[in-house]
């Protein structure tokens, strides 16, 4: 399979998931997927710290998957793996050690941004080609800027997850 059929199907395997998902969370997965987590991470203490926090008020679904999977070398792993015997100590050191600089990350960014827009252009997504094209072109304008969720889905969803390198998901069986 090729990289951009690769793209292809990891983006139509998301809107699946989501099909409430508007363009930006569409572009908060393209950026997790080329960028991972790079954005989020000043210190081990402090990802401890904040998932600790957030762990406090989490909703945990019974049967809720614990990941989803990017387009590219990272996954979103759900909070819910802190009430399946996962602890957030363990969790934030794989956060940290999951922030790395990216170095070719806004290529692959383009070349997703494309794979996606040809989607659109298809009616393969809900999405208005034009108004993709604004919502990019304003990100492109700011330089790529880390995005939020939007409010739907966050209402719809409740995101709760952090951005972890896929070479650390079979470390999570040791834990």
């Amino acid at each position: 399979m090729s990289t951009q059929e690769k793209t292809r199907s990891l983006i139509l395997e998301h809107y699946k998931k989501y099909p409430m998902m508007e363009i930006a969370d569409l572009l908060k997965f393209l950026f997790q997927s080329s960028f991972g987590c790079e954005h989020m991470v000043t210190s081990l203490e402090g990802a401890i710290e904040y998932i600790k926090r957030e762990s406090e008020s989490l909703n945990y679904l019974e049967g809720e998957e614990l990941t989803d999977r990017l387009d590219g070398d990272y996954v979103r792993l759900h909070l819910g793996c802190l009430k399946r015997g996962i602890d957030a100590e363990a969790l934030g050191k794989l956060f940290f050690l999951s922030a790395r600089k990216e170095e070719d990350g806004k290529a692959r960014l383009e070349e997703k941004l494309a794979v996606a827009r040809g989607l659109i252009c298809e009616s393969a997504l809900p999405f208005s080609p034009l108004d993709f094209d604004s919502a990019v072109a304003k990100w492109r304008d700011n330089g790529y800027p880390a995005i939020h969720h939007s409010d739907t889905f966050r209402r719809e969803y409740r995101p709760a997850y952090r951005v972890i390198a896929l070479e650390f998901i079979k470390d999570l069986t040791l834990l």
